[in-house]
């Protein structure tokens, strides 16, 4: 077994990393070096990924600061003073303990923000770290320059799966491709294979919506979590849609010869599969990615999550036909919805089962890093995916007595109290009346069926009245 394997299990049950200022010199020091090697990260960032250079930067960006918002968020007076509360014999209700190691799996996507987002916060928790490496540069670049940053029993590197024997102390593994292994210990899991949906109603800002498409499914590789893989458009305007979604795509061409030429690669493979299948129609194969029009929704593109550059553009008959194809593909990761009416935007993210929707939006922050964990709500500041909170384990402590408890306690003893009885009495009573208003508020339908209405009789009215008039006219006598 590798010493340093053996020196962090060690350090986790010496609790080396729960100390305030322990915690704080740690991160400051990563930080410093993220900060001092920014070229050759993001060098190694470009070279794996043929990301634009403005992705490139935004990421490494997003990293520095999530390690500075965990820096700052760490006070070492006040938890010295929380530690010491039961001391003074007074209760810390909020006191918590670090899990011992975490695991991170980190994803490939953006790399360093995804192993970012998971070890600032851990560290910040006061937790060991162990990483599992892959082969590509950019995670080799980043771990030796990580590995230098942080003290040594601290952090370790491994290139396989460890088991939790092998590991043999408390921790809890994050898990950010997905793939959750039930044997093994407590896992933190990104929803990786989830798809995300996007609805496009006949009364949207077409140009805003494809902008947002666009940048989105086109943006960092098209590989995204957060990338539509669907987007449901209303058949009415389908095809002023996609024209403007053919415009858009120009803006998102590779910065260089060498990027574009991976990007054709991957584009080309997926025309020709496209075409191949007969059940897409390509409407614009130029820019960075790969622009369908889905005929048949048995196409290979609606039956699993799209990681490549490729918008897939549906037409749908009605706000029902949308909920019912979203429906059968499960509970989505996202919901993007365009609309101008607020009532139409609630009634589709309310039917279409999701994690999170965003209303005429499409927020860039959450195109960086890993699906957001299963059961945990996601955070748009600063797109983040997790805190210290799932790093650590609620461990509260009382010095004080409560009136409820000190009453039960001398009611426990003593069956005939005449206190027993009462609290008998008052826990007897019954609930008070649920009141309802007599007015309820008219839902989107409904005003449908009321505006139809009252077209309908309007024109009846009309009609009537022209009716009336011409009959009075020609039937008068002396006509």
């Amino acid at each position: 077994m590798p010493c340093s394997l053996a020196d962090v299990r060690s350090a986790a049950i010496d609790g080396r990393a729960q100390n305030a200022f322990f915690k704080k010199e740690q991160l400051k020091k990563l930080h410093e070096t993220l900060v001092e090697n920014v070229s050759q990260i993001q060098d190694a960032i470009s070279s794996d990924t043929g990301h634009r250079l403005s992705e490139v930067k935004l990421e490494y960006c997003l990293a520095l600061e999530c390690v500075a918002k965990c820096f700052g968020a760490i006070d070492p007076k006040s938890s010295l003073h929380d530690e010491y509360a039961v001391a003074r014999s007074e209760d810390a209700p909020d006191a918590r303990e670090a899990v011992g190691i975490i695991v991170i799996e980190p994803t490939t996507h953006t790399f360093l923000f995804s192993l970012v987002s998971a070890l600032a916060p851990a560290l910040a928790a006061g937790n060991c770290i162990i990483v599992e490496q892959t082969m590509l540069k950019t995670p080799r670049v980043v771990l030796d320059i990580i590995s230098r940053a942080l003290d040594r029993d601290i952090f370790h590197v491994t290139s396989k799966q460890l088991s939790d024997a092998e590991i043999d102390h408390r921790h809890i593994r994050v898990l950010q491709s997905g793939t959750s292994n039930a044997s093994l210990g407590g896992q933190i899991v990104s929803q990786a294979e989830s798809r995300v949906v996007a609805v496009i109603e006949r009364d949207a800002d077409l140009q805003a919506a494809a902008e947002a498409i666009v940048r989105a499914r086109f943006s960092l590789g098209g590989r995204s979590p957060y990338a539509p893989d669907l987007v449901l458009v209303n058949e009415w305007v389908k095809k002023k849609f996609l024209t403007a979604v053919t415009q858009c795509a120009v803006r998102f061409a590779p910065d260089t010869t060498e990027t574009l030429s991976k990007a054709d690669q991957h584009k080309h493979g997926l025309a020709n599969k496209v075409v191949e299948e007969r059940r897409c129609r390509v409407i614009s194969s130029d820019g960075s990615g790969l622009i369908v029009d889905v005929e048949d929704r048995a196409t290979f593109l609606l039956q699993s999550k799209v990681k490549e550059a490729c918008i897939a553009v549906y037409g749908i008959r009605s706000m029902d036909d949308a909920i019912d194809i979203a429906s059968s593909h499960g509970r989505h990761l996202a919901l993007y919805v365009f609309t101008a009416m607020p009532a139409a935007a609630k009634y589709i993210a309310q039917f279409i089962d999701t994690d999170v929707a965003f209303i005429n939006q499409i927020p860039v922050e959450i195109l960086f890093g890993p699906a957001n964990p299963g059961g945990k709500v996601l955070l748009r500041t600063h797109a983040e995916r997790y805190d210290a909170t799932q790093f650590s384990l609620p461990s509260p402590q009382y010095a004080s007595h409560t009136k409820d408890g000190q009453m039960l306690s001398s009611l426990l003893s003593d069956v005939s109290s005449r206190e027993l009885r009462k609290l008998e009495q008052k826990a007897m009573a019954p609930l008070p009346e649920v009141k309802r208003k007599n007015w309820r508020t008219i839902g989107f339908f409904e005003q449908g069926i009321l505006i139809g209405g009252s077209l309908l009789l309007t024109t009846v009215i009309t009609c009537t009245v022209v009716l009336c008039y011409y009959t009075v006219k020609f039937v008068r006598p002396g006509h």
